[in-house]
């Protein structure tokens, strides 16, 4: 390590030249000639002409002093550095060589048989010399050549790699202890990606002083695979220089390795990120279905098939299938078939049109009973718009249709002991003038029948709707035809009634001569329907279509989520009850900071529970309870209550929620039916 390089380990280790960086006995990436080879074509021309004229003076000395044996050997120095230097061309000036030697023994020797027979012998001789030396060096310059070419294109290869490429040489103690390596050679990508200038010679603590402190098992990968030659690939966090590399080593040769890498900081980082980004979703996803579970409505969710994906824990209680059996059933699978053609039919009819749906239908519980209910449903689609399922949420509304129907059959009793009818029943001449009004006008607009009758209509309109009634009047005059007409009526105390009016031309001898006119008070069904309206709109946009009021509180009692509904029943909007705690939001409930139901539910006081709601009801951590408040404007409502704590994916509370369903209206119909069934 860089902090153990001390003076006693420096002198222990192999001392290394760093102006010879490659090893005794190797080449480095190229092939380097002899000095002899590569001498200057001045010097080859120099020598070749020297030795011939040496050889050719030696040649008339010897044989003009009749020594015959040895000077014919020199002539293999020019015949074979001619050859050598240049082969085809180099063999033919060393025949003509050969022949000047033959020519000089025979002026010298004259003709005699046996002389002029060794003449022409080592003439031959000579010229074989020449060819093979010839051939020899033809090849190989050609192989030199081809030794070349190669070593270039892996060269250029090297030098543009996008890969770093390191050779290095391991350094070992006198004890034979790994203790440091030098580079021996580097590519071009080496240095752009560790950004080590002139590494090329130099040792890596040299360079990067800490690299064993910070990187201990990259040393030891390094000195394993030049030990043993296995090739190793790895990825590390290379900390001096803050980089993830992809690092693939291999030996070469006992003591020396080799290391090919790139950069995969990028990569890394898109991984970390991507897998902070699965997490969050993950969080998210558990989060939201845990506020899901704890909705009372049955919810359910189906792919774009129309099978079940999923359901909350309302959805297995009501309808008795569990969610591990629902998951990849069909409507068909879980319900009767009349029923189940009903809700086929209403998925398709959605899917194909994608958007919501609202519609009335029966639904069969666990135990076997049929209940009526409104399925709240619309379409899921991806980030691209394509549709991938849908997503529903069921209201029992059972109890609401079984008091209506009460209320229906008390008011046809009613009707019986009561005048004639209770619509207004009226009639005009042709100009609009009332000529007679029935008793139930009192009833319904507080006015006696005796003020009406000698009026026009429009005094009693309001405003906004005369034109509605200049539009259909003449209509119906003209064409004998029935028309009907919504408009609201002014009430003796000045509030308005919704009237629905059914108006038929009087025809007296082919005339018309004026209207019978049946006026039927339906406010309280309109502010049904736009009840229900409001509800399908909280609907969907709070949590699948949640229709009450809800609060939501984290672990400390800070309001952490406050809907649309809560700020339209408390008159407190979102922005400035977010982030407060200390039982802030219960002033509005009862007129002063104390604990309501959730803080219960979050801490699990059940004493307080059920002392402040001795009416209370619990289903495992859901606590369910009726409870009378007091709206700004000074009326009195009942709410039942439903609020439970949320669990992180340890089990741990983290935080709770609280729903308020307004029963105010059951109630007073209830009391209103209990109170008709006395009368009668």
């Amino acid at each position: 390590m860089a902090g153990e390089n001390k003076t006693g380990e420096k002198n222990a280790v192999k001392r290394v030249s760093g102006a010879d960086p490659v090893p005794a006995g190797r080449s480095g990436p190229a092939l380097e000639p002899s000095p002899f080879l590569s001498l200057d074509e001045r010097v080859w021309v120099f020598l070749i002409i020297a030795s011939t004229a040496a050889v050719l003076l030696m040649t008339v000395y010897c044989l003009s002093h009749g020594i015959t044996i040895i000077f014919m050997h020199l002539f293999y120095f020019p015949i074979i550095l001619l050859a050598y230097r240049y082969q085809y061309r180099g063999f033919l000036i060393a025949t003509l060589l050969a022949l000047a030697y033959v020519w000089l023994v025979y002026f010298f020797e004259g003709g005699a048989f046996d002389v002029v027979i060794g003449a022409w012998l080592r003439f031959f001789v000579f010229a074989g010399v020449a060819a093979v030396v010839a051939y020899l060096s033809e090849h190989l310059s050609s192989d030199k050549r081809a030794l070349e070419a190669s070593e270039k294109k892996y060269r250029t290869l090297f030098e543009n790699m996008l890969e770093g490429f390191a050779y290095c040489r391991m350094i070992y103690t006198e004890t034979g202890e790994p203790a440091d390596w030098v580079y021996l050679d580097v590519n071009a990508a080496f240095g752009k990606l560790t950004c080590l200038a002139n590494i090329k010679g130099k040792r890596v603590l040299e360079a990067i002083p800490d690299i064993r402190q910070l990187n201990p098992e990259l040393f030891d990968i390094y000195v394993r695979v030049a030990a043993t030659g296995k090739p190793e690939a790895f990825e590390v966090d290379f900390k001096p220089l803050k980089q993830w590399l992809k690092v693939s080593v291999f030996s070469p040769e006992k003591g020396y390795f080799v290391a090919v890498f790139e950069d995969i900081t990028g990569r890394k980082q898109a991984e970390a990120v991507q897998k902070e980004h699965e997490k969050q979703i993950t969080e998210h996803d558990r989060f939201i279905q845990q506020i899901l579970e704890t909705i009372p409505n049955p919810i359910f969710y189906k792919d774009k098939d129309g099978l079940y994906t999923g359901s909350n824990t309302a959805f297995e209680r009501y309808i008795g299938v569990s969610k591990k059996n629902l998951i990849g059933k069909s409507v068909f699978d879980i319900a009767p078939k009349d029923l189940a053609d009903i809700y086929y039919a209403q998925d398709k009819i959605l899917l194909d049109a994608a958007g919501s749906q609202v519609y009335e239908a029966a639904v069969k519980y666990a135990d076997g009973s049929l209940h009526d209910v409104t399925f709240n449903k619309a379409t899921l689609t991806d980030t691209g718009g394509t549709i991938q399922g849908l997503v529903g949420i069921i209201s029992d509304i059972t109890d609401r249709k079984n008091v209506e129907h009460a209320l229906q059959k008390s008011e046809q009793q009613f009707r019986g002991v009561a005048e004639r009818s209770s619509d207004i029943i009226l009639l005009t001449d042709i100009t609009g003038k009332s000529l007679y009004v029935s008793p139930s006008v009192k009833r319904i607009l507080g006015y006696d029948p005796e003020e009406i009758v000698g009026e026009m209509p429009h005094s009693f309109i309001h405003p906004d709707d005369i034109r509605l009634l200049v539009e259909t009047v003449p209509r119906v005059l003209e064409d004998h035809t029935t028309g009907e007409i919504l408009l609201r009526m002014r009430k003796k105390d000045g509030e308005y009634a919704i009237v629905e009016f059914s108006a038929t031309p009087v025809i007296e001898n082919s005339k018309v001569t004026g209207l019978q006119v049946i006026g039927r008070d339906i406010t309280e069904r309109k502010h049904a329907e736009h009840e229900l309206m409001d509800t399908n709109r909280r609907l969907a946009d709070i949590i699948g279509f949640l229709p009450d009021p809800t609060m939501v509180i984290d672990a400390q009692g800070r309001v952490t989520a406050w809907n649309r509904a809560m700020e339209k029943l408390t008159g407190i909007p979102a922005g400035s009850i977010l982030g407060k705690g200390d039982y802030a939001y219960a002033a509005w409930f009862y007129g002063k900071a104390r604990p309501v139901l959730i803080d219960l539910v979050l801490h699990n006081d059940r004493d307080t529970i059920t002392r402040l709601y001795p009416q209370h009801r619990r289903y495992d951590h859901t606590v369910m309870a009726e409870a009378e408040m007091q709206r700004p404007d000074g009326t009195r409502v009942d709410f039942w209550l439903t609020a439970t704590p949320l669990f992180d994916h340890a089990g741990a509370i983290v935080g709770a929620i609280e729903s308020l369903h307004d029963v105010t209206r059951q109630k007073a119909v209830a009391r209103a039916l209990q109170e008709s069934k006395h009368y009668l």
